[in-house]
């Protein structure tokens, strides 16, 4: 009703890691080629460190350590998911190092 009112919000979104970018249709994996989980990129990375790509909190860490939610605070989701068929390795060589509802800027949205 009184959407003349609401503001148009921009959010930025950066990478998750440094790396080259790659067309999330070119990933070998349908599950994220085919968007089943929504749209987004791929990152080849070149080191191991995995920042917060937007200022939010951390709605979910996946049991296998591979992935986590984020929550905007205008209600964007977005999910940093790791490798593929990582959720095979059960967790071994991931380290989490923040903790569901714990909230996340890296500077980004500043």
């Amino acid at each position: 009703m009184f959407d003349f009112l609401k503001k148009n919000k921009n959010i930025v979104i950066k990478s998750p890691l440094a790396g080259k970018l790659i067309e999330l249709e070119d990933v070998p994996d349908k599950v994220f080629s085919q968007k089943m989980v929504g749209v987004g990129a791929a990152v080849k990375p070149e080191n191991d460190l995995v920042k917060a790509p937007v200022k939010g909190e951390v709605i979910r860490i996946a049991s296998s350590h591979h992935a986590l939610g984020i929550k905007t605070k205008i209600g964007l989701e977005i999910l940093i998911h790791l490798g593929i068929d990582s959720v095979k390795l059960k967790g071994r060589g991931f380290e989490i190092l923040v903790e569901e509802g714990v909230e996340i800027d890296n500077g980004y949205n500043r």
